[in-house]
């Protein structure tokens, strides 16, 4: 075969694989917007977002993913590929099929409802979050809840963030095993409250 036609089957077939590439991309963005999306009316930083993917990520509850919302528009959590970063609220629930938030609960029976003791708490969970941003996603072993936060994964995060030195607040595992800390484990708190605010996100 002459090399004149090798190169020209060679070039239509790379031409080929780029607009196929380049269909591809444009596609994904189009289904699965990345771009900023105005928080609910009644969400508010230090929420605690769930999301559920079926089988996508792991077979250990109902709530599948966990993280915390910020502020304007933010979330911090933890991946397998990527370790604690931010992304935007759309970007979190990107492929959700249901979602929630739950809060620290607001009950005047509740000892961090006086002397703005609840306001420090949640300012505090927040800054230790944005502190994790960049480190690596703790695969093996499985724990969740020792203090070693070199390593996390989404619900060490979250369980450190209402948790961690200096002062050590809350405790947001309803599991009294030590081996694992899961989105469900913490979705069933009873110090945290239910933010019927989802309502199209997902």
């Amino acid at each position: 075969m002459p090399v004149a036609r090798i190169l020209k089957l060679g070039g239509m077939v790379i031409s080929s694989l780029l607009i196929l590439w380049v269909g591809w991309v444009v596609g994904w963005i189009y289904l699965h917007p990345e771009s900023d999306l105005a928080p609910p009316p009644n969400l508010e930083p230090g929420d605690i977002l769930f999301q559920e993917n079926g089988d996508k990520w792991g077979p250990w509850g109902y709530w599948n993913h966990v993280g915390l919302y910020v502020g304007d528009g933010v979330v911090i959590d933890c991946w397998t590929s990527q370790g604690v970063v931010k992304r935007t609220l759309r970007g979190f629930y990107t492929d959700s099929q249901s979602a929630a938030a739950k809060r620290l609960a607001t009950g005047e029976d509740k000892w961090w409802n006086k002397d703005g003791k609840r306001e420090k708490i949640i300012s505090d969970a927040i800054r230790y979050a944005q502190d994790q941003v960049g480190k690596p996603y703790q695969l093996w072993p499985p724990i969740g809840k020792n203090r070693d936060d070199s390593e996390l994964n989404c619900g060490k995060l979250i369980l450190l963030a209402y948790c961690h030195e200096p002062t050590w607040y809350i405790n947001l595992d309803s599991n009294s095993d030590w081996l694992w800390t899961t989105p469900d484990d913490i979705y069933t708190s009873p110090y945290l409250e239910e933010v019927p605010c989802f309502e199209g996100v997902s």
